[in-house]
């Protein structure tokens, strides 16, 4: 029989192992687990955050058209172009980005990628041809736009903090069936095309797409739109089998209203045929999660598409299909029919831009609870974007995606992993014993952005 010492010996050198594989903090490990009290402090129903008429517009009939229009126009932009809308120099910026001299990137078995590889990615992508093809395409179904024709992934060295999975330097967003294309080449194979979509450029899997001719583009275009407001909402053809799933925001052409049936919608479905050609089917989806393009923009809205959001896992790039804080609030308004930028920096020089720079966190929250207008406002840092939500028990309460806590100890930094979408107040996570209170949202925001008044 094993002493009381034998016991205690091998408890100790079961702990001594735990410290040495998974550090002796969550600073060191980098792991989630611990509560945040805010996620539970803060209601997470967004209905509890609606003051005033919940039906009264927020904005003009004649601002809600000129949204609209601009929404229209970006959304087809790349089906106007005869060339690329982007210099070669401006598409080439990933190469000078990630090469084998940066010195701290990892790939999928987390070692760093030797210098063949990056130059076999260069000669895959063949840039030489940038601007030669110039067609027209649709993506007819859910594809990853990547700074690489490649879908292996480029992380910085995971021992960094906040570095790692998900966040995937190769990966920009995700692109959703129906959203058209400008394609401007395709690499040495053949296998991946670069292209423009109304979001940003990038490489996509050829299997992805379909070249859309005049016929397609008039007809898809002619078409009223109707937009998701349920996630993962699936649309199936007329025989019922499942083609994709669309998430909240996306818009697609509505069929002819007069073949819709009981608890169902029709939809126009983009495929492509054996030549690779864009061709329209007829499907349906279910009625209640597809709405007439764009919805009233008013309190009750928000609130319900907000609520839709809520509770969602973060993924950086869309990555997975979850979505990040800029993609959050892309598909949080496109509902609405009000076109944000991809990415924050872009989000927050949308409307009437305040600075908060150079204000104590005091100022800063008086300036918001001043001029900050809820479900309108913006609050941006760099490298983050949440939305105002107003005040609950005198805080200042914000809708956002978000990946974690920052840490720090003497030694070193770190994240508690958080990775979801929720309203919290700007010092999420203050009570940790290891969080960074110097580096608290409230401490590193910069500017408010009033969308609308």
């Amino acid at each position: 029989m094993m002493t009381f010492a034998g016991r205690l010996t091998r408890v100790l050198i079961a702990m001594l192992w735990v410290v040495m594989v998974f550090g002796s903090s969550p600073v060191a490990r980098q792991a989630g687990g611990v509560p945040i009290a805010d996620l539970e402090e803060f209601p997470q129903n967004p209905f509890r955050y609606i003051s005033g008429p919940p039906d009264e517009p927020f904005i003009s009939t004649e601002e809600r058209n000129k949204a609209l229009s601009r929404f229209r126009g970006r959304l087809f932009a790349p089906w106007g172009r005869k060339k690329p809308a982007h210099s070669i120099d401006a598409v080439m910026w990933p190469w000078r980005a990630f090469t084998s001299e940066t010195g701290d990137l990892a790939g999928a078995n987390l070692r760093s990628p030797k210098e063949a590889w990056f130059e076999s990615m260069k000669k895959k992508a063949a840039m030489e041809r940038f601007g030669t093809l110039n067609e027209r395409g649709i993506v007819v179904r859910e594809t990853n736009l990547r700074n690489f024709p490649t879908n292996e992934p480029l992380f910085r060295d995971p021992s960094l903090p906040g570095e790692g999975f998900p966040f995937d330097y190769l990966q920009q967003t995700v692109l959703r069936p129906g959203e058209p294309l400008f394609v401007s080449h395709l690499s040495a194979e053949g296998d991946w095309a670069f292209v423009e979509s109304p979001q940003a450029a990038g490489w996509v899997d050829i299997r992805d797409l379909a070249f859309a001719d005049e016929r397609f583009v008039t007809e898809w275009m002619s078409r009223p739109l109707g937009v998701a407001v349920t996630e993962g909402l699936a649309v199936r053809n007329t025989r019922g089998r499942f083609v994709f799933s669309l998430g909240v925001g996306s818009v697609i052409p509505l069929g002819n209203p007069a073949s819709d049936q009981a608890g169902r919608r029709r939809v126009l479905i983009p495929l492509s045929d054996a030549d690779g050609t864009a061709v329209i089917s007829v499907g349906y989806t279910q009625e209640g999660g597809l709405a007439g393009f764009p919805l009233e923009y008013n309190l009750w809205n928000v609130a319900k598409i907000m609520a839709e959001l809520a509770g969602s896992p973060y993924g950086w790039g869309t990555i997975l299909g979850n979505r990040d804080c800029s993609a959050m609030l892309k598909d949080l308004f496109a509902p609405f029919g009000l076109w944000l930028p991809r990415h924050s920096a872009d989000q927050a020089g949308q409307g009437e831009r305040l600075s908060l720079k150079g204000l104590s966190p005091e100022e800063k929250e008086a300036e918001i609870l001043a001029k900050g207008i809820p479900f309108r406002t913006l609050l941006w840092l760099p490298g983050h974007v949440m939305l105002y939500a107003g005040s609950y028990r005198g805080r200042i309460a914000v809708f956002h995606a978000f990946w974690g806590i920052r840490t720090r100890t003497e030694s070193r930094q770190g994240r508690e992993i958080v990775g979801t979408t929720a309203f919290t107040s700007l010092e999420p996570g203050k009570e940790l014993p290891f969080a960074d209170l110097e580096a608290t949202y409230l401490k590193r925001l910069e500017s408010m952005t009033i969308l609308f008044r």
